[in-house]
């Protein structure tokens, strides 16, 4: 979590402010985008080039969303899951490219065609947690399982993606039932698509965040190698260097089932929610994508030894049921204690 300027209320406001590091301006900027607020600051430029930058961000944000997003009725993941028939583009084909990576990368933990069984412990009219049978029979109409999977495979005519099929017209999920969620990746994946619009902008230095995952290139003075973000929980901030940070767990995101806590995280081999065991998982990477698979995986671990684990030679914070927080060494060696919180200047307003 990158402490910034406060949120504004009005979706189509930019809030800026810009802040001194040893005489360097660092402008900042924040935004509403994919159900949350965004964050952007960039150093080493003038304050037209920062603005510029930032307004072509956000509106390709807007434009990825009304896309992809489940939550837009009229993006091509809403058109799939209708069972319409639609022509992919390169974003689209880019986001299924990262759901594969992920099943393959979890041993199938992390599957974008689980949306059904979320919606099966969601439901805002369930009372009572679902029953094996519930869970199956949804687990083997949407894919899941690695049965109806391998069937899926075997039927598909588009092999990149085994669960879906192709013509001469386009893409289509081929049974009903089917529904893709790209929630679990698709802010890592924006994040990283904004770094690499920045750079092809010229821009070095700049900090990007989506409602808390990070991305750093460069360094925000010549007294720093890198970017200081603080930890969502804890008083220590950790140090970016062109490289990403991401969190995932069930702290902030979860509902209430016959007075349980039920976890957004679905683990796609079992059908069940992540236990809660393990609060969170906070992982740097080289890319946002790499660390927000890394995390959530581990966050649908059981035990800590066994988040640890998953992390892919990534180093890691993980914090337990009980708030304690462990992290190994080579996440230690990234972070400092925070005696006193960062300030930053009042913002002003731009459209």
């Amino acid at each position: 979590m990158v402490n910034h300027a406060a949120r504004s209320s009005n979706k189509s406001t930019i809030v800026s402010n810009v802040s001194q590091s040893s005489g360097h301006p660092i402008h900042g900027f924040s935004f509403h985008a994919l159900g949350g607020v965004g964050h952007l600051r960039i150093a080493d430029t003038t304050e037209a080039v920062a603005r510029e930058a930032v307004v072509a961000v956000v509106k390709w944000l807007r434009e990825a969303e009304a896309r992809y997003s489940r939550f837009q009725p009229d993006s091509l993941v809403s058109r799939l899951n209708r069972g319409e028939v639609v022509k992919a583009d390169d974003g689209l084909l880019a986001l299924l490219d990262a759901a594969e990576n992920a099943n393959r990368h979890t041993n199938g933990r992390l599957n974008v065609t689980a949306f059904p069984v979320w919606r099966l412990w969601h439901d805002p009219h369930r009372v009572a947690w679902p029953s094996d049978a519930e869970i199956a029979a949804v687990m083997e109409s949407c894919g899941c399982n690695r049965a109806s999977t391998q069937r899926a495979a075997e039927k598909s005519s588009f092999g990149r993606f085994p669960f879906l099929s192709a013509n001469s017209t386009g893409l289509r999920l081929p049974r009903p039932g089917m529904a893709l969620d790209f929630g679990g990746m698709g802010k890592e994946w924006c994040v990283d698509q904004i770094v690499a619009h920045l750079e092809r902008r010229g821009l070095r230095h700049f900090l990007v965040e989506l409602s808390g995952d990070v991305a750093a290139r460069g360094c925000q003075s010549a007294e720093h190698e890198g970017w200081w973000v603080l930890l969502p929980g804890c008083a220590r901030a950790c140090l970016l260097q062109d490289a990403a940070l991401a969190t995932s767990g069930h702290g902030a995101r979860f509902r209430l089932l016959d007075g349980k806590r039920i976890s957004h995280l679905i683990d796609a081999r079992t059908g069940r929610p992540a236990s809660g065991q393990v609060r969170s998982v906070t992982v740097p990477a080289p890319t946002c994508l790499e660390a927000g698979i890394a995390a959530s995986d581990a966050a649908l671990a059981d035990d800590v030894g066994t988040a640890f684990a998953r992390l892919r030679g990534f180093p890691g914070l993980v914090r337990k049921a009980d708030d304690a927080f462990m992290m190994d060494n080579a996440f230690s060696e990234r972070t400092a204690e925070v005696s006193s919180p960062i300030q930053t200047p009042a913002p002003e307003f731009c459209v």
